[in-house]
C-alpha cells in the first residue's frame, strides 16, 4: 500500500510518456518471455510466477504482490527474495559502473534493469541528475503497474497449474493508493517518510522469512532453473531498455 501511494500511475507519463513506454514494453517482453520459459522447463507455475515478477517488474515488492495473488507457498516467495538479492545483484553493480558512461541510455538502465526501487535510488544517488531522474522516473513508472502485473501473473499461473488464483486485501489496497496518488501530489516529507517506512518493511519481511526457513527447504527442485530463467529475464531487459532508450532518449 505504501509504494501504491508513492507511485500513481501519472508516473506512466514522466518524461512526456517516454517512461511508460520504456516500462510497459519491457515488462510485457520480460514477463511474456519469463514465463514461457518457466513453463517449458516445468516449474510450478506459482513460484514462476513468483519470481519472474521480480526479474520483470520491481524485485521483492513485486514477489509478495504477485505471490500472495498466485498462492504461492511462504518457500517460494522467500527463493525469489534470494534470487533477487545473488542473481540481481551482478546486474545492479555492473550497471552502477556503467551508467555514467552511458549517458541518458545509462539511467535508462538502472531504472529499467536494477531490481528493487531503494536500489535504484541508491545508485541515482551518485548519478548526474539527469540521469538519476530517468533512472527514477522509469522505476517508479514500472511500481505503478505492480498490481496489475500482480494480477495478471496470478490468473496466468492458475490458468496454466490449475491453481486458485485470489485478490489478496494488500494488492487491492495497493491498486487503490496508486488510483488515489495518481490525483494527490504528497508533501516531499511524507513522501520521504513513507519510503523510509517501506525500505525498514521490507529489510523487516526479509530478515523474518529468512529466520523462517530451513535451509533444507531452499534445495527444492527447480531452483536452478529458476537462476537460469531469472538471469535470461534481466538480459532481456537490458536489450529491451538499451534498444527502447536509445530510440527515445539518446
Amino acid at each position: 500500500m505504501i509504494l501504491g501511494l508513492l507511485a500513481g500511475f501519472d508516473r506512466l507519463v514522466a518524461l512526456e510518456g517516454r517512461a511508460g513506454i520504456i516500462a510497459v514494453v519491457n515488462l510485457a517482453v520480460g514477463l511474456a518471455a519469463g514465463m514461457y520459459l518457466a513453463y517449458r522447463l516445468g516449474l510450478d507455475e506459482r513460484f514462476s510466477a513468483t519470481f519472474v515478477a521480480g526479474a520483470s517488474v520491481c524485485g521483492i515488492s513485486a514477489s509478495i504482490a504477485t505471490g500472495r495473488a498466485a498462492n504461492a507457498e511462504f518457500t517460494h516467495l522467500v527463493i525469489a527474495m534470494l534470487l533477487i538479492a545473488i542473481v540481481g545483484s551482478p546486474f545492479a553493480i555492473t550497471l552502477a559502473l556503467l551508467a555514467p558512461s552511458l549517458g541518458d541510455v545509462g539511467g535508462a538502465l538502472v531504472g529499467g534493469v536494477v531490481d528493487g526501487t531503494p536500489v535504484v535510488r541508491a545508485i541515482a544517488d551518485g548519478l548526474p541528475q539527469k540521469l538519476a531522474e530517468i533512472a527514477i522516473s522509469i522505476k517508479y513508472a514500472q511500481n505503478c503497474l505492480i498490481p496489475i502485473i500482480a494480477i495478471i501473473l496470478a490468473y496466468v499461473a492458475s490458468r496454466l497449474g490449475g491453481y486458485e488464483a485470489r485478490l489478496p486485501l494488500a494488492v487491492l489496497l495497493m491498486l487503490i493508493a496508486s488510483i488515489a496518488a495518481t490525483f494527490i501530489t504528497l508533501p516531499s516529507n511524507i513522501e520521504a517518510g513513507l519510503r523510509s517506512a517501506r525500505n525498514w518493511l521490507l529489510a523487516f519481511a526479509m530478515v523474518l522469512a529468512g529466520m523462517a526457513t530451513p535451509i533444507e527447504s531452499l534445495k527444492k527442485p527447480g531452483v536452478k532453473a529458476a537462476i537460469l530463467v531469472f538471469a535470461i529475464i534481466e538480459v532481456l531487459n537490458i536489450v529491451v531498455v538499451y534498444a527502447l532508450a536509445t530510440l527515445l532518449l539518446a
